[in-house]
């Protein structure tokens, strides 16, 4: 015997209130699944900022050698040209050039130390980042799969609640 028509609206109503939960659901996934992806760019833009702040800071380190190279070339000048002159004048005016060079040498070798340092540290970031990147891409990973299993199982049971919805609806319509 079919249930009273009050009865069948009620699991109507019962049946509609389990599908829109199940949207709910699989709305709720997919904003996780999106927001998991925006993490993952932003920790690889950020991995990204950290290798270019570190070839900037490599490219910083080779011109300053590259200075101090043109400062000892230039002093190995000076020395020559100073073993060559007779007069005390322009031997004192070398010497007072070659003090400069030679402070201005010191100043880039600290700087130097200094910018190798920074390279250090960039270095160990970067290699923290990708670890991080690594583990964070694991785990968004599994978890991306955990929703998408989930979804399906969401969708599963939506279609079969849909399938009773619509022969109740159906066996409405024949009453």
């Amino acid at each position: 015997m079919a249930q009273p028509i009050w009865q069948t609206l009620i699991s109507l109503v019962e049946l509609d209130k389990k599908i829109s939960s199940f949207e709910k659901c699989l709305q709720k996934n997919e904003k996780l699944i999106k927001e998991n992806q925006e993490k993952l760019v932003a920790l690889q833009k950020n991995l990204e900022t950290t290798q270019n702040n570190l070839k900037g800071k490599r490219k910083e380190a080779d011109l300053i050698e590259l200075k101090i190279r043109e400062l000892d070339a230039k002093e190995a000048d000076k020395k020559k040209t100073r073993n060559s002159l007779k007069d005390q004048k322009s031997y004192k005016a070398i010497q007072k050039e070659l003090s400069v060079i030679d402070i201005e040498r010191k100043d880039q070798e600290e700087l130097l130390v200094s910018t190798w340092h920074e390279v250090e540290s960039a270095e160990k970031k970067l290699k923290t980042e990708k670890a991080t990147l690594e583990t964070q891409d694991k785990e968004i990973e599994e978890t991306t799969l955990e929703f998408k299993k989930e979804n399906e199982t969401i969708l599963e049971k939506k279609h079969d609640l849909l399938k009773k919805h619509t022969e109740i609806t159906s066996q409405l319509s024949r009453e």
